[in-house]
């Protein structure tokens, strides 16, 4: 009997955890998850903080560790590899594991838009800027960048 119990009880919690661990976040809450990863690039890449609170309004200087800044969000987001290559699949798969159902279809019509449209460089932290900039044209309300 002890170990009936014991088993529904370790079953409920199993759920329980699970249910925590896939919850999809909102837009205000994908700002909360991405600013610890933010700090971390922005001190990575040494971005003066007048860079980054121009760029959270749509004025992008094209300042090498502002794009480095992009590329490291990106790489920590698990969106590009380390050697710089974006993965559009990737992109779609963290948009489906993290974003509530409403916002993931304009997300990633957006990521394909500015995917397909972006002329591909060498430089990894242009390429990302680019990526980044083209989507926050696109649509500004969907950046989860912000102070």
């Amino acid at each position: 009997m002890k170990l009936k119990v014991s088993g529904s009880i370790m079953f409920i919690l199993s759920i329980y955890l699970l249910n925590v661990q896939c919850a999809k976040m909102s837009l205000e809450e994908l700002k909360k998850m991405v600013k610890p990863i933010s700090s971390t690039c922005k001190k990575k890449n040494n971005v003066p903080e007048d860079l980054l609170l121009a760029s959270y309004s749509g004025v992008f200087a094209r300042e090498k560790s502002l794009m480095c800044y992009y590329r490291c969000l990106a790489t920590m987001l698990k969106v590009m590899n380390k050697q710089g290559q974006f993965s559009l699949d990737k992109m779609f798969a963290q948009v489906d594991l993290l974003v509530v159902e409403e916002l993931a279809p304009r997300i990633k019509e957006i990521a394909k838009d500015c995917y397909d449209s972006t002329p591909k460089v060498d430089d990894a932290c242009e390429y990302t800027y680019d990526l980044v900039v083209c989507a926050y044209n696109i649509d500004s309300s969907l950046s989860v960048l912000s102070r």
